[in-house]
């Protein structure tokens, strides 16, 4: 009888996160009255793959966003990117200039 291994650290804290993903955005959003979707502004580091990335033509993607787009727009919110290194993607969220991280534990 063939086993699976047990789950690696990673396959660990992926499924905590996603978890927590899940349950911290589905308390409470709604979209918005009018039909248009609310805003979800995040921030994410230019070039940290496979999780965050900025292509030539400045379009983010990567696993963490993508994920958060997924979430955002199951909820009828649409999410936009800021893009800089980690110290300034950090200083937007503590200064309250961003709502959300990508993929942040």
């Amino acid at each position: 009888m063939v086993t699976n291994p047990p789950p690696g650290k990673l396959a660990v804290w992926l499924r905590a996160f996603l978890a927590a993903f899940i349950a911290f955005f589905m308390t409470g959003a709604v979209p918005a009255a009018s039909g248009s979707p609310e805003v979800l502004s995040s921030a994410s580091e230019t070039d940290y793959p496979p999780f965050c990335i900025v292509d030539e033509g400045g379009a983010v993607t990567g696993f963490s966003n993508e994920l958060l787009r997924a979430a955002a727009g199951a909820m009828g919110l649409e999410v936009t990117f800021r893009t800089g290194p980690w110290s300034q993607v950090k200083t937007l969220l503590e200064d309250g200039q961003v709502q959300a991280l990508p993929l942040v534990g």
